[in-house]
């Protein structure tokens, strides 16, 4: 597991939502993904952005996961606010930190964000290549079905044990229906 963290995970293209779910400026979802939790916010100007969903005072989480609509991310525990746009726009008791606060230096790490065809992606590789460059002929082959036009009718989640190879495997072929999910042969 480490290792498909060290170099698979942290450093290819993830699907992390949709677009449709970030309609106004301050609409936000978070994209869970092993021990990093990256919050995907509309920003003012329309575009999407990517930040760590990290405090950078003491590391705390600003939002369990999700989705919602802020004027500003606020930490629960120390009360550090940041702005949509990841800055960091107050330090509580700022004159209390004898080094200072370098508002700059303490705003909200970036994640690489880029979308396609409704389909929001990250990346925590600030080197890697362009998404269109890794979806490859995707986009050619995908894009006749105008997945931007298309709503989302049923969201959930289920999380199953055991290694992520194994599900990933059982929704990429149909061999296992007739002895997995005989009841649905009929249909």
């Amino acid at each position: 597991a480490g290792l498909e963290w060290d170099h698979m995970w942290t450093r290819t293209w993830l699907l992390a939502g949709r677009e449709s779910d970030l309609s106004r400026p301050g609409d936000y979802f978070t994209f869970e993904i092993g021990p990093e939790s990256i919050l995907v916010i509309k920003q003012r100007d329309g575009s999407i952005a990517a930040r760590y969903n990290v405090c950078m005072h003491r590391g705390n989480r600003l939002r369990e996961p999700g989705r919602g609509h802020v004027k500003l991310f606020s930490c629960l525990f120390h009360g550090w606010q940041y702005d949509i746009d990841g800055t960091l726009t107050c330090a509580l008791d700022e004159e209390t930190f004898p080094q200072g606060v370098d508002k700059a230096e303490r705003s909200l790490r970036q994640v690489r964000c880029e979308t396609w065809a409704g389909f929001v992606f990250v990346i925590m590789d600030p080197d890697a290549a362009p998404l269109l460059d890794f979806l490859g002929v995707i986009p050619e082959h995908l894009g006749p079905y105008h997945f931007e036009n298309w709503k989302i009718d049923y969201d959930c989640s289920v999380e199953i044990e055991c290694n992520w190879k194994t599900s990933v495997d059982a929704f990429n072929e149909a061999y296992h229906v007739s002895a997995t999910h005989a009841w649905t042969l009929e249909f």
